[in-house]
């Protein structure tokens, strides 16, 4: 691992006690199961959102379905009670028009789903990886919260 980026962590109190540091590649169901083997908890906060790029489903589509699937799995695997998304930008700019104190909920994705909003995007840009989310969270009974912070709200790339 890069020391450079995770000084911040290993210098947090107790963290030479209470801190185990993985690498893992969430297209990587394996090196997940490792990470989350033995947690109570879970946050994912790693979403795909580089731009630009030369093939927008292998490069964003895919590892932001199949991340947080491979993350839920490996939390389901191993008991953990209880998951916190955090998503990316993009996540929370599919309407800028949503108003700023209305929550982004299933309902706005249900729109991008059914195409009532986000017209001009092709099907596979419209589905949610929230609702995979979602069908899993029910699948496996785990408690799963999504938070999406004001200041990614209606922002531009």
């Amino acid at each position: 691992m890069d020391d450079e980026k995770q000084a911040h962590l290993n210098n947090l109190e107790n963290a030479a006690d209470n801190l185990q540091l993985f690498k893992a590649d969430l297209l990587d169901y394996n090196s997940l199961c490792a990470a989350i083997a033995g947690c109570s908890g879970v946050l994912h906060v790693a979403s795909p959102c580089t731009t630009p790029v030369s093939d927008p489903k292998v490069e964003r589509i895919e590892p932001a379905v199949k991340g947080p699937l491979n993350v839920l799995k490996a939390c389901t695997e191993a008991k953990v009670k209880r998951v916190v998304v955090v998503p990316s930008r993009a996540a929370a700019i599919w309407n800028r028009n949503w108003p700023i104190d209305q929550p982004i909920d299933e309902e706005l994705e249900k729109q991008a789903a059914e195409g009532r909003i986000m017209k001009d995007k092709p099907p596979q840009l419209r589905q949610s990886p929230r609702l995979l989310e979602l069908q899993k969270q029910r699948d496996a009974q785990l408690q799963v919260r999504r938070v999406i912070g004001k200041d990614k709200r209606n922002a531009g790339f």
